[in-house]
């Protein structure tokens, strides 16, 4: 069952990233329409309880490479020569991340008037935190998906691939 999951995601991921790009959208986009439909938030034939954690070493694969992906793209003495630009916007694009996932969550909170039995406004702040951290987690794949696919090279590229590195 595991065999016959792990090669329907592949295929269908291949299908419909081949059916993105011929609307000019990342192959990327595909994979992760492919992921959603197969599923628990789709028809729910890739779950916890067809294939276990029997990708998690698949998973663990794919990650190693995209690190290797990513060491490819960045070089160190660029990344030396602009260390101050990648750190600023690096924090730049931590902290205007994190203030934004804060306040649409507290604020869509606040205005929508959805609230928890017993929860005071403490809890709510803490919720609104919690979320805003969790936001600040960047999944480099993308990234690198989307640079390779365009073949994009120059300063902003390797700085994008050595924010998303960090």
């Amino acid at each position: 069952m595991v065999t016959l999951g792990f090669a329907l995601l592949l295929a269908s991921g291949f299908l419909v990233a081949k059916t993105c790009q011929r609307f000019r959208l990342p192959s990327v986009t595909g994979y992760i329409l492919a992921g959603l439909f197969l599923g628990p938030s789709g028809v729910n034939i890739i779950n916890s309880h067809s294939v276990g954690s029997n990708l998690d070493h698949f998973t663990n694969i794919a990650l190693m490479l995209i690190s290797f992906g990513i060491g490819e793209h960045v070089e160190l003495k660029k990344l030396r020569e602009q260390f101050k630009t990648v750190a600023w916007m690096a924090a730049c694009e931590a902290i205007g991340a994190f203030v934004f996932v804060f306040s649409a969550v507290f604020l869509t909170i606040h205005y929508t008037g959805v609230e928890v039995d017993g929860w005071e406004l403490k809890n709510y702040i803490a919720l609104s935190l919690l979320l805003a951290s969790v936001g600040l987690a960047t999944a480099p794949a993308a990234t690198l998906l989307v640079t390779r696919e365009l073949k994009a090279s120059g300063p902003f590229t390797a700085s994008l691939l050595a924010i998303r590195v960090n």
